[in-house]
């Protein structure tokens, strides 16, 4: 049985809440930060957004090779059955 995540959608609201927390930064400091904050924010949102979605391909990888281990030991199984009969 697979599970199946969402790294789209959950991607998203990460960067929208960076960018967000970015902009609201750089009020307090003042008009001409802003750009700067919100340029510093986004290389590290894109990057926890790229590991969350190679930690979730990763494990679709391996739930589907251990599936497609147990169709093998299955049919395996089921051949040697038929051998034996």
């Amino acid at each position: 049985m697979s599970t199946v995540t969402a790294p789209v959608h959950t991607a998203a609201v990460a960067q929208v809440a960076a960018l967000l927390a970015a902009r609201t930064a750089g009020r307090m400091v003042g008009p001409f930060l802003r750009p700067i904050q919100l340029l510093l924010a986004w290389p590290v949102t894109s990057q926890l957004v790229a590991r969350h979605n190679a930690k979730a391909a990763e494990e679709a990888i391996l739930l589907r090779r251990a599936e497609r281990e147990d169709v093998q030991n299955y049919l395996q199984l089921l051949a040697s059955e038929r051998m034996s009969a």
